[in-house]
């Protein structure tokens, strides 16, 4: 068996792989928008790539088994960062997002 699967989390809650999911920017008014992620969950350790409306982002930050709490930097190549805090309650990532003192929601 290869070392590197073992290495990855294995609480159902943190599955590493493709996801898919959403942000909702209500100023300016662009609603849900969809994004595409390939995640590693790894030692409380999270890491991603992938692609959305803005364009294509790199992630990490930590995550928590025990509470289900999550928080990372969203790194948009050549644009600006975007910090995410919230948890997993096993149905998904839900929490907030900040760029330079403007809170939104966001699932």
């Amino acid at each position: 068996m290869d070392d590197k699967f073992n290495q990855l989390e294995q609480d159902s809650r943190f599955p590493s792989g493709k996801w898919t999911g959403f942000f909702v920017q209500k100023n300016p008014p662009l609603g849900k928008q969809w994004m595409d992620l390939q995640c590693m969950f790894e030692k409380g350790i999270i890491t991603a790539t992938g692609n959305d409306i803005v364009g294509a982002f790199t992630f990490k930050g930590h995550y928590d088994i025990a509470t289900g709490k999550c928080s990372w930097n969203k790194l948009y190549k050549g644009n600006h960062p975007v910090f995410y805090e919230g948890y997993n309650e096993g149905k998904g990532i839900w929490g907030t997002w900040l760029i330079e003192d403007k809170a939104n929601a966001i699932t």
